[in-house]
């Protein structure tokens, strides 16, 4: 990982050297290895190669870092008796937060008065805002990117690396067995009723995935208002037919990032079960939330505004251009009122 200062590991775990090709080693637990395995990230294919066993306890340095040791630092899983084992550790300054300085954490856990580990909310806070704050605001502060915006290069970074061949794509692939169980079915509530059994409606989140396919025929079905007749003629229902094969299968459904272990998973498993592979949908894109002022949209707060106050304020070209600047990705992006000011 880039910027990587230090490593966390279980004092007593048991680690291993593992082969991921013929030039490479990883150094991570064999579970994890098993799951490099299954992806095509082993020398041998689904079966992880261990070329020496590691404990928690080992010193151990990257062969990318400029520091002879990748120290590992404290944690509430580390025993008392086993203190010995921790290094000392200076704090490396890589991001610059203006509102922070050089060594955000550190500051942020002095404003706090965080005394341990045992302050875990204060510490969650920590983490939201050296995170949000220096993704949005912060520059680097060495390596080939040194004055960039951490947000610009986020992304050349990650480039750079792959390209290079210093990272690999990895994911953990974890199995939904409790779809196996799922309801597809509910008895009360507005929805779809089942085709075989009209005392049932569809289960709630499948029925969200389908709903789009409606927007094809709506305005055949229904005209500028909602129909009165319940028989549809034959020529209409074939309108709706040649309509709905027209638009799918959708090119790109976006959504946000924190619908996709819900909304989007079902979206795939349903349309999968109910479509013609031709009719199956082709992408899918998630998104970030929008933040204001780097800090949470919430009208409990008071801390939002509405598209009109917006447009309102700066002008419809201006939010447009706002929206467009404030970020991208999965990260979340962020409006900031002082700046739109400043600008428009």
């Amino acid at each position: 990982m880039y910027e990587q200062t230090n490593a966390w590991v279980l004092p007593d775990g048991k680690y291993g050297a593992f082969e991921i090709n013929e030039t490479d080693v990883s150094i991570i637990t064999y579970r994890a290895a098993l799951n490099h395995a299954y992806q095509k990230l082993s020398l041998s294919p689904e079966k992880p190669t261990d070329l020496l066993e590691l404990s928690g306890h080992d010193p151990f340095r990257s062969p990318l870092a400029f520091n002879e040791i990748i120290y590992s630092l404290p944690m509430l899983t580390i025993l008392t008796d086993k203190d010995e084992r921790v290094l000392p550790f200076e704090v490396i300054p890589i991001i610059n937060i203006p509102e922070f300085g050089d060594k955000s954490a550190e500051k942020v856990c002095v404003d706090l008065r965080i005394r341990s580990q045992n302050d875990k909310e204060k510490l969650a806070e920590v983490k939201k805002l050296t995170n949000l704050k220096g993704f949005t605001d912060g520059a680097m502060l060495v390596g080939g990117f040194k004055g960039t915006k951490v947000q610009e290069a986020k992304p050349l970074i990650r480039n750079k690396l792959l390209v290079t061949g210093d990272a690999v794509m990895y994911s953990e692939p974890k199995r939904k067995s409790c779809l196996d169980q799922c309801a597809c079915s509910r008895s009360f509530g507005l929805g779809t009723h089942l085709p075989w059994d009209e005392q049932f409606l569809v289960e709630s989140l499948s029925d969200s995935t389908l709903y789009m396919a409606f927007y094809t025929i709506a305005h055949i079905l229904q005209g500028d208002d909602m129909s009165t007749k319940s028989d549809i003629p034959v020529l209409l229902l074939n309108k709706m037919k040649q309509e709905f094969n027209y638009w799918y299968p959708f090119d790109l459904h976006v959504s946000g990032k924190d619908l996709i272990q819900n909304h989007l998973t079902f979206c795939i498993y349903n349309l999968t079960a109910l479509l013609p592979e031709h009719h199956l949908p082709r992408g899918f894109r998630c998104n970030g939330h929008l933040t204001l002022n780097s800090e949470k949209i919430s009208k409990s707060t008071g801390n939002f505004r509405t598209i009109r106050q917006a447009m309102e304020e700066f002008s419809s070209n201006a939010t447009r251009f706002s929206l467009a600047d404030a970020g991208d990705g999965m990260d979340d992006a962020n409006f900031v009122l002082k700046q739109q000011m400043l600008q428009y």
